[in-house]
């Protein structure tokens, strides 16, 4: 009985790890006890209340690096971001990316973690009305994606056009 316990204990261990992604299990290493159940069903919720758009880094913006952050936070019974997880960050264009393998370049990878830090940022500083479930204000995840997009740049009216 012993061993047949412990097979099953190998076989959930082992279906478990093929299942999930690296960024899936890195998220799950983040949540510990005192957050919500990620499927939590409410009655309402959380909307924004008071929120900002993140400042777009310098860094970033020079290489005309363009992204959206997915960010998973757990929105407590006041309203605020109690944990911030950086959950997904797509990179919007090539620009810096190497054509053989796909991967950014050293300096659009900085560049990304800075747009990431932005968003956690101002991610902080966002205020929400909370979750409610069964008429008491509840703490939730929720996923919130960060759009950094570089404006087209306008003509300058003094610049004439070559007919």
């Amino acid at each position: 009985m012993k061993y047949i316990v412990m097979l099953l204990i190998i076989i959930c261990m082992i279906g478990f790890s093929q299942s999930t992604s690296e960024q899936s299990f890195a998220l799950s290493s983040t949540i510990d006890e005192q957050d919500p159940s990620e499927n939590v069903q409410v009655d309402t919720m959380p909307r924004p209340t008071s929120y900002l758009a993140p400042n777009y880094p310098a860094n970033a913006r020079k290489l005309g690096v363009e992204a959206t952050i997915w960010l998973k936070m757990v929105i407590n019974e006041k309203g605020e971001a109690s944990k911030i997880v950086v959950f997904k960050s797509n990179l919007s264009n090539n620009e810096g990316k190497n054509s053989e393998n796909q991967t950014p370049s050293k300096e659009v990878s900085v560049a990304l973690d800075s747009l990431n830090a932005a968003a956690v940022a101002t991610a902080k500083q966002w205020k929400f009305t909370p979750a409610v479930l069964n008429g008491k204000p509840t703490k939730v995840w929720v996923t919130i994606p960060f759009k950094f997009r570089l404006e087209p740049s306008k003509p300058d009216s003094k610049t004439k056009k070559n007919k």
